[in-house]
């Protein structure tokens, strides 16, 4: 593999400099990856993250990262829904009648937002097949909470399980 440094001069250790790596395979097209260090700007960064298993209920209004005071706005909120066991019968949905929902006190007027996706992504799959996943952003100002919400609709028999996975990605402000 060769490496590509973008930086002007070679970086100490630890500094701030973006690699590129390009595969020696002859691959086509070649196998190509970009590291980027945390903190580098307008670069996203990870700042929270959710694993939930084992979820029986819709999740209410439930805070996954408080914004700092020098914090304020855009945020991508990424999620995926697994079924982990199917119901006995009836009707169930991953995700209720709402989906997942983002709410947030927005930086531009300072009025709380909650999603309201035109069609919420939701799937009355009954099996352990079943996934749905998406991102929704928010505009968020400082010093406030960024929460998600996600709706369920039990079915009957066996207790219908699901996981939820979230990451909170930083934009910029």
């Amino acid at each position: 593999m060769g490496q590509f440094n973008f930086s002007s001069t070679t970086p100490a250790a630890g500094a701030n400099a973006i690699l590129a790596t390009i595969a020696s395979d002859n691959s086509n097209p070649p196998n190509f990856s970009v590291a980027v260090p945390s903190g580098v700007s307008g670069c996203s960064n990870i700042v929270a993250k959710s694993t939930l298993t084992g979820q029986v209920a819709a999740i209410t209004a439930t805070t996954i990262f408080a914004i700092p005071s020098g914090g304020a706005g855009m945020y991508r909120v990424s999620y995926v829904a697994t079924v982990t066991t199917a119901a006995g019968g009836g009707s169930p949905s991953l995700g209720g009648t709402t989906g997942f929902q983002v709410k947030f006190t927005n930086s531009s007027d300072s009025v709380v937002k909650t999603s309201n996706p035109t069609t919420a992504t939701v799937s009355a799959v009954n099996a352990t097949a079943t996934t749905i996943s998406g991102d929704l952003y928010a505009y968020c100002a400082a010093s406030t909470n960024l929460q998600y919400l996600f709706g369920y609709t039990a079915g009957t028999g066996a207790t219908f399980t699901y996981d939820l996975t979230i990451y909170v990605e930083f934009i910029g402000g």
